[in-house]
C-alpha cells in the first residue's frame, strides 16, 4: 500500500531501500489530507519504521514527530497525539430493551445481553463459559475474569455489582448447555 501511495506521489522507481525523509514527509501529508485519524497514521509510521531498520536506515523516522534536526529538511511532521475515548465520548451503541426482543435467535440474544450488561466486546460474549470464568473473592464478592476472546489475549476482569448481571450468566450458562 505504501508503495503504490508512493509511486501516485510521483516518486517512480523507488527501490526498497531508497526510502529518505522526503518520502516519509509526503506520506503523512497525504494521509493527512484523507483525514486519518492519528492513531492510524501513527500505527503507519509504526510499520515505516520497521522497514527502515530492515533497510538500514532507522534513523530517517524518529520515535517523535519530527524530521531529523541534521537534516536540511527540519519541518515537524505536525502528526496530532492519539485521541482516546473516554466515557463523556462514549462511540458503544445502547441496545433497548425493545430492539432486544426483536431478536428471534436466544443465542444471539444472550450475547448481545451480556455485551449490554458487562461492556463487553462481541468476541468476548461469544467465547464467555461461565462455569470457567466466574470467581469469588475472600470477601465474597463475584467477579468474572475474562481471558478468551480479549485483545491481545491480555485478562480482563469486570465485578459484578448489579443484581440483574447473574440473570444474563444464567442465560448465557443455560444456552451453553443447551447447545454445546
Amino acid at each position: 500500500m505504501t508503495a503504490n501511495q508512493l509511486h501516485e506521489l510521483g516518486f517512480r522507481n523507488l527501490g526498497a531501500r531508497g526510502l529518505k525523509e522526503k518520502h516519509i514527509s509526503a506520506l503523512v501529508s497525504r494521509w493527512q489530507e484523507e483525514k486519518l485519524t492519528p492513531g492510524t497514521i501513527k500505527n503507519r509510521m509504526a510499520i515505516l519504521r520497521g522497514w527502515a531498520g530492515k533497510i538500514g536506515k532507522p534513523s530517517i523516522i524518529p520515535k517523535h514527530n519530527k524530521l531529523q534536526s541534521n537534516s536540511t529538511d527540519t519541518r515537524d511532521l505536525n502528526i496530532a497525539n492519539r485521541t482516546y475515548s473516554d466515557n463523556a465520548n462514549n462511540k458503544a451503541k445502547d441496545l433497548d430493551q425493545a430492539k432486544l426482543n426483536l431478536v428471534t435467535d436466544e443465542r444471539i440474544k444472550v450475547v448481545l445481553e451480556l455485551q449490554r450488561a458487562f461492556g463487553l466486546r462481541k468476541e468476548e460474549a461469544l467465547k464467555f463459559r461461565p462455569e470457567q470464568a466466574i470467581r469469588k473473592t475472600s470477601s465474597g464478592s463475584t467477579y468474572i475474569q475474562f481471558k478468551a476472546g480479549t485483545k491481545g489475549g491480555k485478562e480482563r476482569v469486570v465485578h459484578l455489582s448489579r443484581e440483574h448481571s447473574m440473570r444474563e450468566i444464567e442465560s448465557k450458562r443455560y444456552i451453553n448447555n443447551k447447545y454445546c
